[in-house]
């Protein structure tokens, strides 16, 4: 099993922008893939099926009760997108090996992303 909890600021992967025939992606959610995959050199790679636990925690804002919107921004699977597409490579060959996905997302006194990977044993 790869488990491992990161203090950064959860971000949901955003849409590509094209200038003319080049797509790039913004540069604060490369850096923010770039500190998950250092994160995680250390995790050995799974072969097979695998379980995956995102765990995404908002640090409240100030401002928070005083607006409308009551959960922290970006989908969650926008915000597994991102986090799965890191990993890849790194934990996995591809993210077509994840058979379970649990993603959570919520608030807490940090901000902080959990990754819990495990194989899954097929009978």
């Amino acid at each position: 099993m790869n488990e491992i909890a990161i203090q950064i600021r959860p971000m949901p992967s955003p849409r590509p922008r094209v200038y003319g025939k080049r797509t790039v992606m913004p540069e604060p959610y490369m850096d923010y893939k770039s500190v998950i995959e250092n994160k995680c050199k250390s995790f050995s790679k799974i072969d097979g099926d695998i379980k995956a636990t995102l765990l995404f925690h908002f640090k409240k804002s100030k401002s928070h009760g005083r607006n409308k919107m009551s959960m922290p921004v970006g989908d969650c699977d926008n915000l597994a997108k991102s986090v799965l597409d890191a990993l890849e490579g790194i934990a996995y060959e591809n993210d077509r090996q994840i058979v379970e996905l649990i993603v959570k997302k919520g608030y807490s006194d940090t901000d902080l992303v959990e990754i819990r990977l495990e194989k899954v044993e097929n009978d």
